[in-house]
């Protein structure tokens, strides 16, 4: 079980790279398109978009597997450890509803 998640925690950290190296390339070619060659790309700009989307949301995804997520810890360094344990929980769950949130 911990293998396959490892496995693919590694799928979405080779995923994410691969769309953020995509999307510096193809807006690169872009702007090489456009102001040297003087010809527009009309695909890239949309394209490049939604790799970047994509990205972000796997991102994300690697961010909340490796618990990384940018947080104020001063009131959970304070707390019980048992009450800190279920404010994690409550947290975890609320940073899962806004992601299903916005992937609607």
């Amino acid at each position: 079980m911990e293998a396959s998640r490892a496995q693919a925690n590694r799928l979405l950290e080779s995923m994410t790279a691969m769309f953020l190296a995509g999307t510096v390339l193809i807006v690169a070619v872009q702007v090489i398109c456009r102001y040297i060659l003087k010809v527009s790309l009309p695909w890239s700009e949309e394209f490049s978009r939604y790799l970047f989307i994509w990205g972000t949301f796997l991102g994300a995804a690697v961010a909340f597997a490796r618990d990384s997520h940018i947080r104020i810890d001063s009131l959970s360094r304070r707390l019980p450890d048992t009450v800190c344990r279920r404010l994690e929980s409550v947290t975890a769950a609320i940073l899962i509803c806004f992601s299903l949130l916005l992937s609607i």
